[in-house]
C-alpha cells in the first residue's frame, strides 16, 4: 500500500490512467467519505493532510500495471463504440418509424 504522495512521485502514463480507476472504485470512495469532514454529504470536504495519508493498493510491478491499464483502455473503447452504435441504431429506428405510414 502506498500513499498518494508516493504515487505522484512515480507517475507514468500508464500509472496515471490506472490511478483514475483506483479513485473511482467503491472502496476508495468509501475511504474518502470516512476521512471527509462536514455535517452532510453536500458539505463534506477532504483536506490534503488527510487525503495524503490515505493508502491505496497498487500493482506490484510495471508489467501488471500496464496490462491492467490496457484492459481499462480497451473497455473504454468498447463502451465508446457501443454508444456510437446505439446512437446510429436509434436514428435508424426514428427514421423507420417516421416513414412507416407514408
Amino acid at each position: 500500500m502506498e500513499s498518494i504522495k508516493q504515487l505522484n512521485q512515480k507517475c507514468s502514463i500508464y500509472y496515471c490512467n490506472l490511478r483514475y480507476y483506483y479513485f473511482k472504485n467503491k472502496r476508495m470512495l468509501f475511504n474518502f467519505r470516512q476521512h471527509s469532514q462536514g455535517l452532510t454529504s453536500d458539505t463534506w470536504n477532504l483536506k490534503f493532510p488527510l487525503f495524503e495519508k490515505i493508502l491505496i493498493q497498487v500493482p506490484s510491478d510495471r508489467e501488471e500495471e500496464q496490462r491492467i491499464s490496457s484492459l481499462f483502455k480497451q473497455i473504454d473503447k468498447s463502451i465508446k463504440l457501443s454508444k456510437i452504435q446505439i446512437k446510429k441504431l436509434t436514428s435508424i429506428k426514428q427514421f423507420l418509424l417516421q416513414n412507416m405510414f407514408i
